[in-house]
């Protein structure tokens, strides 16, 4: 997975500042939640529940990005008990955030 962020080296990215938000959250609440996505169908993504062992072994760290510009939440908790560390967790602008 080491490709995903190979553009940033192009030219075409220039002085962009990129960021990156990681979320976390242990492995039962993930799971739970993919389950209950395909069960209601929940969600425009093609997540599901058999899919998270593979894709948990295949991430690799984002170390690709400065700590500065990359806040890691831990979204085991409910969405409004996180979702305003977004701001304050990152140093760099942030537009018009959107949480699903």
């Amino acid at each position: 997975m080491k490709a995903r962020f190979g553009w940033m080296a192009s030219s075409a990215v220039g002085s962009a500042e990129i960021g990156a938000v990681e979320c976390r959250a242990p492995k039962r609440a993930a799971i739970d939640r993919l389950t209950e996505q395909e069960r209601t169908g929940g969600s425009i993504a093609d997540a599901r529940a058999a899919l998270f062992p593979g894709r948990k072994r295949a991430f690799d760290p984002i170390d690709e990005i400065p700590s500065a510009h990359h806040p890691i939440l831990h979204t085991g908790r409910p969405v409004d008990e996180w979702v305003e560390q977004v701001p304050a967790g990152c140093n760099f602008p942030f537009p018009n955030p959107i949480f699903a």
